[in-house]
């Protein structure tokens, strides 16, 4: 199971024990600075673009939609810097079996390709029926 060495705030945490009781570290940044905390920056501009498309009539609402944001992000959303799987497939160890099934999905389609180019050779591109002259005469 691949879990982050390492968590990264602008302002303590309120759970910080329970880190350090999964020998995780602590580090701090400065906030809203984009190089140390671009993720989670982007994380919040993500959710706020989302957010701000509706207007909401009640908290409750906002809340409900953050949830669902919240879940879609982490197990529904492919991150490209993940391999292009989700926080959740990394978290739980699954990140390897996907790539791996991936990569065994793509040898076959190139394979059936192939096979399907040998049996089925493309023929020259045919000759259109009419000249160029005669295809843009309606043009005039």
């Amino acid at each position: 199971m691949s879990r982050p060495e390492s968590r990264c705030a602008d302002v303590p945490y309120g759970g910080f024990e329970s880190w350090t009781l999964r020998h995780l570290g602590h580090i701090f940044a400065s906030p809203y600075h984009p190089r140390t905390n671009g993720k989670i920056e982007r994380y919040h501009r993500s959710l706020k673009e989302k957010i701000h498309l509706v207007v909401w009539e009640t908290p409750r609402q906002v809340e409900e939609q953050i949830g669902a944001f919240i879940e879609h992000y982490n197990s529904r959303r492919y991150h490209e810097a993940l391999g292009n799987v989700t926080p959740d497939d990394v978290y739980f160890g699954r990140k390897e079996s996907i790539i791996q099934r991936r990569a065994k999905l793509k040898r076959l389609t190139l394979d059936r390709r192939r096979m399907y180019k040998k049996e089925n050779p493309w023929s020259p591109t045919p000759k259109p029926l009419l000249s160029l002259a005669d295809q843009l005469s309606h043009i005039r």
